[in-house]
């Protein structure tokens, strides 16, 4: 599935070059509007323009898609408070709920890493059990 919405986005990309930009070009020349040289001076523009929109294009595609919550998970956070076992810990700046995943006795200023979410909960361990 992934390599077909990279090559749908790529084929996208290249038939709008194409209609807007290498069609009247051709048009052009062939009415005599522009010489030969400056429709392949163009067309290596456009293939430059082109490649660099295909490596965008699947350097995108490659990348994992990490939105909201999820782009906390494997984040340091210092536990700011201990409550049986409820903990409160201090990430990026906001305070957040977690429990510990790992049986461990956590103190406020301990740091623990993300490791899930669940529950409305993060799951965190202990940072020294890595």
């Amino acid at each position: 599935m992934r390599v077909l919405e990279i090559a749908i986005a790529l084929a996208d990309e290249i038939a709008a070059v194409t209609i807007v930009v290498l069609i009247p070009m051709l048009l052009a020349y062939k009415f005599n509007v522009v010489g030969l040289e400056e429709v392949i001076a163009v067309t290596i523009i456009l293939l430059a323009i082109a490649a660099f929109i295909v490596y965008k294009v699947v350097e995108a595609h490659r990348r994992e898609v990490k939105v909201g919550i999820e782009t906390y998970i494997g984040k340091k956070a210092t536990v700011v408070d201990v409550k049986g076992s409820k903990i409160t810990i201090m990430v990026e700046g906001e305070l957040w709920g977690a429990e510990c995943v790992y049986p461990a006795e956590l103190k406020p200023g301990d740091e623990v890493v993300i490791v899930g979410f669940e529950g409305g909960r993060f799951k965190v361990k202990p940072l020294t059990s890595h």
